[in-house]
């Protein structure tokens, strides 16, 4: 495990790489949270291990799917979709996930889930396998379990999903994290343990109006890390939703949201040199977009987003903390083409970065304040297939500065 020092250290230049990029849990929207995101262990120790600067944050803002696809795996979950893009010369972002549902007989079915993302504490890949059990008409539970080799890693699932109709659907999730740690590691034991309880809602009260929420809470988790004389504490809690409505006609309105905290303690004894390292954390994204679908002729959109993070490390070594504004003005159109398959949707984004990262140092008690504004265009064709799949090729550039944005591809594959 680092020391206290190499932490601090790399807890300041995570600092700043969110201060310029902030939007991983924020971006597309605020409704993406599909499943339990329980504590990842090594994560959380050992924080972000890759830098972000404002043009890479932006790219993966315009890396986004149209909102119409992803309020179409809201509904049906099932499928695959991905997007591969370069953020600089040496990163490739890359999003991924896998979710299908095979039916066994009347009662029983076997799921499999397959994520690939990145967070405030980095990058990470989830592959989940289970069954499900129809107790009812209406009702599904489900346990399922991490594929993973390290048996001290596993996470073990239970969910229970209630469809009323197929315009509804309510899912619990428990989760208890890191099932097996302590029978079959040799680094530790959890002195309270680690648990995931998640709730997702998918709701359709008429035709033209669909409702999204969801919340994710991990509570208290106490490490003890006797090799290294370390003591890590951690809590989170997260929640968000979305709401999209017709208004009139081809046109629609969304609304989302998305807000989060998290809590992590270092503790240290060893030797004379005992240490101890906090870091707290508050984020928040709001959103609101109007378009128009592009079912009678050209559609178009226009949106504003607005995120703001506020982070605190304090520790033996110099606190650090950071309140990090952003508010990016979004639109563009949406054109169909001759063939009934393609669709043309350049977008243009007006991004205003507001960072201020005080200082403790008497030199400078000012600290770090930066101002940035950027603007980027995105040329995003769509194609699409006979059998429902979707790819789209997205060519971006920063026109002010005639610089290449960075390409990327996206693919939806429903099953």
């Amino acid at each position: 495990m680092p020391s206290p020092a190499r932490l601090s250290t790399a807890f300041r230049n995570v600092g700043r790489g969110l201060a310029l990029a902030g939007g991983l849990v924020a971006a597309p929207g605020g409704g993406r949270a599909y499943d339990p995101s329980p504590l990842r262990r090594e994560d959380a120790l050992r924080g972000r291990d890759f830098d972000l600067t404002g043009r890479t944050f932006l790219n993966r803002f315009t890396f986004r799917p149209r909102p119409e696809m992803d309020q179409a795996w809201r509904q049906d979950p099932s499928g695959f979709r991905a997007t591969a893009g370069s953020l600089r010369s040496k990163e490739l972002l890359v999003e991924m996930e896998l979710r299908m549902v095979q039916p066994l007989d009347e009662r029983f079915d076997f799921e499999f889930r397959y994520h690939r993302d990145e967070d405030f504490d980095g990058r990470f890949d989830r592959a989940v396998a289970g069954m499900g059990w129809h107790g009812g008409e209406t009702w599904r539970l489900a346990l399922l379990g991490e594929i993973l080799p390290e048996k001290e890693d596993i996470d073990v699932y239970a969910e229970w999903t209630w469809t009323p109709r197929e315009s509804a659907r309510l899912r619990l999730a428990g989760v208890a994290v890191d099932a097996t740690f302590d029978r079959k590691s040799d680094e530790g034991r959890y002195d309270q343990d680690p648990w995931t309880w998640f709730a997702d809602l998918h709701f359709r009260p008429d035709p033209d109006t669909q409702i999204d929420a969801w919340v994710n809470w991990n509570p208290e988790a106490r490490l003890d890390l006797d090799a290294d004389d370390l003591r890590f504490r951690h809590r989170q809690v997260g929640g968000g939703g979305a709401v999209d409505r017709r208004i009139a006609g081809p046109w629609f309105v969304t609304l989302d949201g998305e807000v989060g905290r998290t809590r992590k303690h270092w503790e240290r004894n060893r030797g004379t040199s005992p240490a101890e390292e906090d870091l707290t954390r508050h984020n928040q994204a709001f959103g609101l977009e109007i378009r128009r679908n592009p079912d009678e002729g050209m559609g178009g959109w226009l949106g504003v987003r607005r995120f703001r993070i506020d982070e605190a490390f304090r520790g033996d070594d110099a606190p650090h903390s950071l309140d990090r504004r952003e508010t990016t003005l979004h639109g563009g159109l949406l054109i169909p083409l001759a063939s009934e398959r393609a669709l043309f949707w350049p977008g243009l984004y007006l991004n205003r970065l507001s960072t201020d990262e005080p200082s403790s140092s008497q030199a400078e008690p000012d600290g770090s304040r930066r101002r940035v504004g950027q603007v980027k265009l995105t040329l995003p064709l769509e194609i699409g297939f006979s059998g429902g799949a979707i790819l789209t090729l997205n060519a971006t550039t920063y026109p002010t500065r005639l610089r290449n944005g960075g390409g990327n591809v996206q693919l939806m594959v429903p099953f």
